[in-house]
């Protein structure tokens, strides 16, 4: 110690503050190391005490020893998962909103406990629908489990479906890969919803304060600080996560504007040839499937007013390119936000063509990919946005802000030289 003492002596006083944290640092490490040392101590002393018992509780083949003691050991009882209860609860809360005739639907092969499929059953739920493939499974009750390859045939007209599992996102993209799912949901009017409504949006979104919306991310305080109060687009909505949140927190600043939910409802478009690998698979025809009744409701869920809202269904290249944007009510300089999660780069062309009038200077414009598909050329957005800037030359793009590494927030302006 007198020679720790004698160093630190002639160090400047900042560096002596910094060895001595760092020297209170390593004694609480250490009394901490100890600490778990005791606990892993009694742990072992216990597991020894087991050991003991269970020598003890050996039958022995002698018969001149006395007959081992018996063990009194109560048989672990699996408890209803939190999956199956939040599952049942949402199919209550779908047939509260209308949906009379909702079910369930899981991605993987779900093993249900005795009591877990009794409160399916005590919930008068019929149905389980499976994707992706045939999976053996007992039944322990009357629960009809419906595979994948008849669901085409036996689902019902304007049925819901309640997603019970824990990979929920994954049934929206299993249903857009199987093309004959994926056109019965369509036609039948099928609406496939979360486990629970708070997957969708928060509920602590619908009620906060406006003093504190700005709080939650450096655009929604931009939006607040801008003045921005103009129209809401949004162009690639899957579930809705994004649009719903967006919805309940946007719509407490944008006080003159309507939202818009432009989607094809029906999955991807076809992938250009590079943008299949570059994504390493993630933007395969029909993926992130969300038809429009599905849609809805979990608007519903979330208690967003669909009725205010403006459903646009269809590829952009159908319902964007040579339409006007006077055809959906839009004005010249009318949008403050424009949400582009168009993954591809021929969708992200056509969003960018028909927002070009609509932007209000110093409008939000967010890429939900910006950097997928190595933003190589004609590959995702980050091209689209590069040809689109380069071909309108007095437009301006500043960097805002990120939510991870795929995602862009940008300023609009429409530049001048005088």
């Amino acid at each position: 110690m007198s020679l720790y003492n004698n160093i630190v002596k002639f160090m400047p006083t900042e560096m002596r503050e910094k060895i001595s944290n760092l020297r209170q640092r390593f004694v609480a490490i250490d009394e901490r190391f100890k600490a778990v040392d005791r606990v892993f101590s009694i742990i072992d002393e216990r597991f020894q005490n087991i050991d003991k018992t269970l020598s003890g509780a050996t039958v022995v083949a002698n018969s001149n020893q006395s007959p081992a003691p018996s063990l009194n050991i109560t048989p672990i009882v699996k408890p209803i998962s939190d999956l199956v209860r939040d599952s049942v609860e949402q199919v209550k809360k779908m047939r509260a909103l209308g949906y009379a005739n909702t079910h369930l639907v899981t991605y993987h092969n779900l093993a249900l406990t005795p009591d877990e499929e009794n409160l399916i059953l005590g919930a008068g739920i019929e149905r389980l629908y499976r994707v992706n493939g045939n999976h053996e499974s007992t039944s322990h009750g009357k629960l009809d489990r419906i595979n994948e390859s008849d669901m085409p045939e036996k689902l019902r007209d304007n049925e819901a479906l309640v997603i019970c599992d824990p990979v929920f996102d994954a049934v929206y993209h299993c249903v857009g890969m199987h093309p004959k799912v994926r056109l019965a949901v369509m036609r039948k009017n099928v609406a496939i919803v979360p486990p629970k409504s708070e997957y969708i949006s928060p509920p602590e979104y619908e009620t906060m304060a406006f003093d504190d919306i700005h709080k939650i991310s450096v655009p929604l305080h931009y939006t607040q600080i801008s003045a921005l109060k103009g129209d809401y687009l949004e162009f690639g909505t899957w579930f809705g996560r994004g649009f719903y949140r967006n919805y309940h927190l946007f719509s407490k600043l944008l006080t003159n504007g309507k939202f818009y939910a432009f989607d094809s409802f029906g999955g991807l478009s076809k992938p250009l040839e590079n943008e299949l690998e570059y994504s390493n698979g993630c933007f395969e025809e029909g993926s992130h499937f969300c038809n429009l009744a599905s849609f809805k409701a979990n608007g519903k869920l979330v208690n967003a007013p669909v009725n205010d809202i403006t459903f646009v269904e269809g590829f952009f290249d159908q319902t964007l390119r040579g339409h006007h944007p006077s055809e959906y009510g839009l004005k010249p300089r009318s949008v403050s936000i424009c949400y582009i999660d168009c993954d591809l780069y021929d969708p992200t062309v056509d969003v960018l063509e028909f927002v070009s009038e609509l932007l209000e200077d110093g409008a939000l414009i967010y890429f939900d990919d910006y950097r997928m598909a190595r933003a190589a050329n004609k590959c995702g957005e980050y091209d689209a946005v590069r040809r689109w800037l380069k071909k309108n030359t007095n437009f301006g793009l500043v960097d805002l802000a990120q939510n991870d590494w795929t995602t862009q927030w940008c300023i609009f302006n429409r530049y001048t030289d005088d």
